[in-house]
């Protein structure tokens, strides 16, 4: 049982890919680019675990305010 090819048999397979009719790339963003463009974006919707996330976030940074303004009163 053979687990790697060789470098030979990878470079046959790459040129059997490249005569095919549809052609071969090794540069994938031309591959994706297409895909992406005929997607819509669409807005992601606002969950309960982002949500918390950005709460505590806020609440930290206002903590942190009060506190260096009382510290600087001091």
């Amino acid at each position: 049982m053979e687990l790697m090819a060789s470098p030979r048999n990878l470079t046959d397979q790459i040129t059997k890919l490249r005569a095919r009719e549809g052609g071969f790339s090794a540069d994938m963003s031309a591959a994706i680019e297409p895909a992406k463009a005929s997607l819509k974006e669409r807005k992601l919707a606002p969950d309960l675990f982002m949500l918390f996330c950005y709460s505590i976030f806020f609440i930290a940074i206002t903590a942190q305010l009060i506190l260096i303004v009382s510290l600087n009163m001091l």
